[in-house]
């Protein structure tokens, strides 16, 4: 629970592709535009991602889909939807 009596549920991701400050952003930008995000923490140099979510408002599936439909894989924790999509553009040069 959330401050408040809130329900979040917090979500672990290791996005494959996030190798660079470039694509970081992308996946910043994509989780962020879905309802329901509480808190994002993103390092793309070990590739993790750790997103507090509003179960009522957004699921774990949902913003897993969001993710491949960016083009990027997502491998969850916590039982989160283990999902391959295809492999985005190399990192900018």
């Amino acid at each position: 629970m959330g401050c408040g009596g809130e329900k979040l549920d917090t979500i672990t991701m290791n996005i494959s592709e996030m190798r660079c400050p470039e694509y970081q952003t992308i996946v910043q930008e994509t989780i962020m535009a879905q309802t329901g995000i509480k808190e994002l923490s993103l390092n793309w140099e070990t590739r993790t991602v750790i997103v507090t979510i509003r179960p009522d408002q957004i699921s774990a599936d949902a913003l897993t889909q969001a993710l491949l439909d960016a083009g990027f894989t997502v491998n969850g924790s916590e039982g989160d939807a283990l999902a391959n999509a295809a492999l985005p553009k190399p990192c900018p040069e």
